[in-house]
């Protein structure tokens, strides 16, 4: 886990954990080991956030960014006939927005 992630992720939880101890909140990592991507899930509430790094093209350093999945749009590509994979890799899909990082918390509840 890179620097960035290691710092952010305990404020994150922390400020998750002062929303409410009913909060479900699942933290899991992706199952490819050269992405540094987390998977946040809040099953309770069906909410999904990715985050992870992203170089910033004008300096190279790595920011944390964080997308929430719009299960509305993924549902609706399912139901049109897209699989999952078509979904992930289409830009006409819109299924993911980009949030701060810093509002997962308020996000995710």
């Amino acid at each position: 886990m890179t620097n960035e992630m290691s710092a952010f992720l305990p404020i994150l939880i922390g400020l998750f954990l002062e929303k409410g101890e009913n909060q479900s909140l699942t933290i899991s990592r992706t199952a490819n080991d050269n992405l540094e991507c987390l998977v946040l899930t809040n099953l309770a509430a069906k909410k999904i956030c990715l985050l992870g790094n992203l170089p910033d093209p004008e300096t190279g350093d790595n920011k944390i960014a964080a997308a929430m999945v719009n299960l509305q749009k993924w549902k609706w590509a399912l139901h049109e006939g897209f699989d999952g994979d078509q979904i992930l890799r289409s830009h006409d899909i819109p299924v993911f927005d980009i949030v701060s990082p810093g509002e997962l918390h308020n996000l995710l509840s």
